[in-house]
């Protein structure tokens, strides 16, 4: 824990520096979900979106959040508008948040992009 702890100071500072990387937010992100502090992660990324331009990774986060608190259908519609302009990130969010396949909408929702993505669309 203590390690994470550390990352997640590491992360702040870059951040804090260059608001507009990416990988420092996620970095972020990843140590709100290491301690499951859900609140914390979703208004990071909000912030996160809007700093770095609305890149769509963020929604992605948003969603993780929202699934881990209990807010599924919200997270439901930021995963469905993340997946429609970014749908290969969703791989590497499920790599690593699993458990977001724990979640029946969630397979829906990929199995639906799956059919529809050689019409390139949901």
């Amino acid at each position: 824990k203590e390690d994470v702890r550390e990352a997640l100071d590491l992360f702040t500072q870059v951040i804090q520096v260059r608001p507009k990387n990416v990988k420092g937010w996620c970095g972020v992100m990843d140590c709100f979900s290491y301690f499951e502090v859900w609140e914390e992660m979703e208004a990071t990324a909000i912030a996160a979106y809007e700093a770095t331009g609305n890149k769509p990774i963020f929604l992605m986060y948003r969603a993780v959040a929202g699934f881990s608190s209990g807010r599924s259908k919200e997270a439901l519609l930021l995963l469905e508008e993340a997946m429609q302009k970014a749908p290969k990130l969703i791989k590497n969010l499920i790599r690593h948040n699993p458990a977001l396949l724990q979640y029946p909408q969630v397979v829906d929702l990929l199995a639906r992009s799956k059919r529809s993505g050689k019409k390139g669309k949901l």
